[in-house]
């Protein structure tokens, strides 16, 4: 039977010199595993970094861009010509409780009531794209739709609210007479109608003012308001039709205008900008030509809102323009938030919106009441509709006179200034620009001051005080938020997922690696040790036995 041979002792009886050798060669071996372990993970690591951070990011604003630009076929256009997302116009009337308030020396006492909602509608019919251009021109047609279950009563629900017609019309005398005639003569001019129309019992309130009548429907206004249309025919609010007057009237299911909108095919930073508004670029209410320095308060700026360039960064002013407002609105980032699970920035209005020019010294041309009235103080947190609403004394402030001056509260009793439930914001998913929840809350007030040369307003103290809160809401959700969710959210989702896994994966190689790379070397000097160790007692041995 053969022996078994044990190749320990050979190696232990074999020179130094071959054993070094072996030893370190074996060594090498491990080491260089070790190395390539390392450098794989290294590698790997940078690979990742570029891909996600770098390439998928491309990817990303090429797919962005290519989808989400207002071209018939791509996923935006059906969305946009038809929105599908319920937009609702929530409404919430003052009614006034005291309403002798004026004539017994008291302050107003107001009580909100609300919401009445209205479900709004647009429908668009495209008269034009122009590619060379790069626009979109169409016709919009609105109609509203009231919605009983969203609201707190029914649109024959009565209110004393204040009397539009005879405060407006009031100041539009005054204006129109100061005009036409010499100072001292204003007083009969706009005396004789106003009388009649106090002897018919008209007065600074009206009471049984239905929602449907003061929105859409039309109240019953005294025929006797014709004597001061005279003064001015082309000076008569629009809200005023006949003997018809409504906040909204002959708004419902009227065209809201002819649109020319940037489509963003050539610059996907332009999509939804408001080239013109029928066939007019700017507004001319705000300042005139000799007033270059004030142009920027007619300038029709940004989107319907409907529309927001993708790409969304932290520093960008969003504008939001409405032909009701005659303005364009500027939202500044807030915050991030999430609606309905999904990453969105917040943007609101910023401090100084409707700031006097005091604080805002752009805000100057936004100033204008009228062109006989130019020395009169401006408001400070809101501004006047006049310049837009031939003169007639509405100012637009928002809910409650939050950050409105003090003289705003003086006479009005009954507001909650600065509750959460009043801010105006858009959330906007910020890759693809869409809006995922917007709420934009403003109150409409008139305003009542002495006016000299009519009797009986003389002596009225100073009174803002409001009419209606609007709040225009609309939330992202159904087949577009689900769209939203297949085509953008999700894919980014599983990308940033698989991207700081591959991440952690890499760092742990490398950690491991260098972990190995260092505990093989000091495995390798243990072994070096020991084997000095054996070799000086194995030389001792030979030496003994010589």
């Amino acid at each position: 039977m053969s022996k078994k041979v044990d190749y320990s002792l050979l190696l232990v009886a074999a020179p130094v010199e071959i054993q070094k050798k072996l030893f370190k060669k074996y060594h090498q071996s491990r080491g260089k595993t070790n190395i390539k372990l390392l450098y794989g993970g290294v590698v790997s690591l940078v690979a990742t970094i570029l891909a996600f951070f770098v390439g998928v990011p491309v990817v990303v604003r090429l797919a962005v861009q290519h989808e989400f630009r207002l071209q018939k076929g791509s996923l935006l256009w059906d969305k946009w010509e038809s929105i599908p997302v319920p937009v609702y116009l929530k409404l919430r009337l003052f009614n006034i409780t005291n309403p002798n308030a004026i004539q017994d020396g008291e302050k107003f006492k107001l009580k909100e009531v609300g919401p009445y909602t209205f479900e709004e509608k647009r429908t668009k019919t495209i008269v034009e794209i122009n590619e060379e251009e790069d626009t979109v021109t169409y016709d919009e047609v609105v109609h509203y739709y009231f919605r009983p279950e969203l609201s707190v009563g029914s649109l024959d629900d009565a209110f004393t609210i204040p009397n539009l017609p005879y405060l407006a019309v009031a100041k539009i005398a005054k204006d129109n007479a100061v005009a036409k005639i010499a100072k001292d003569n204003v007083h009969g001019i706009t005396s004789i109608p106003l009388g009649l129309l106090e002897f018919f019992g008209e007065t600074y309130t009206k009471e049984n003012v239905s929602v449907r009548e003061l929105v859409f429907g039309g109240m019953e206004v005294d025929a006797t308001y014709a004597p001061l249309a005279q003064l001015s025919p082309s000076s008569v609010p629009t809200e005023i039709e006949g003997t018809q007057f409504a906040l909204l009237l002959n708004k419902n299911g009227s065209k809201t205008g002819q649109w020319k909108i940037k489509s963003g095919i050539k610059d996907i930073s332009t999509i939804g900008k408001i080239v013109s508004m029928d066939g007019k670029s700017k507004m001319d209410y705000w300042a005139d030509e000799s007033s270059p320095e004030h142009q920027h308060c007619n300038q029709i700026n940004g989107s319907d809102g409907t529309l927001q360039a993708p790409l969304v960064t932290k520093d960008r002013t969003m504008e939001v323009f409405h032909p009701i407002l005659c303005r364009s609105l500027r939202f500044n980032f807030n915050k991030e938030t999430s609606v309905n699970g999904i990453k969105a920035y917040q943007f609101k209005f910023p401090q100084d919106m409707f700031a006097s020019p005091d604080k805002n010294p752009a805000n100057q041309c936004f100033c204008k009441k009228s062109k006989y009235a130019m020395n009169e103080p401006c408001v400070d947190g809101g501004y006047y509709l006049s310049a837009c609403k031939y003169g007639a004394p509405i100012v637009v402030t928002k809910p409650h006179f939050a950050d409105g001056e003090k003289r705003f509260f003086d006479n009005v009793e009954g507001l909650s200034p600065g509750l959460e439930s009043h801010e105006t914001e858009i959330n906007i998913e910020p890759t693809t620009g869409i809006p995922l929840k917007a709420s934009v809350n403003l109150q409409f007030n008139i305003e009542i001051k002495p006016l000299e040369g009519i009797s009986s307003f003389e002596n009225v103290p100073y009174t803002m005080l409001p009419i209606i809160r609007a709040e225009m809401t609309a939330v992202l959700s159904g087949e577009t938020l689900d769209m939203l969710q297949s085509m953008a959210i999700t894919p980014l989702r599983v990308a940033e997922a698989l991207k700081w896994i591959l991440i952690i994966s890499n760092v742990f190689i490398i950690i491991a690696g260098t972990w190995i790379a260092a505990k093989s070397r000091l495995d390798n000097l243990n072994r070096e040790i020991e084997n000095s160790k054996k070799m000086m007692e194995l030389t001792s041995i030979i030496t003994s036995h010589k």
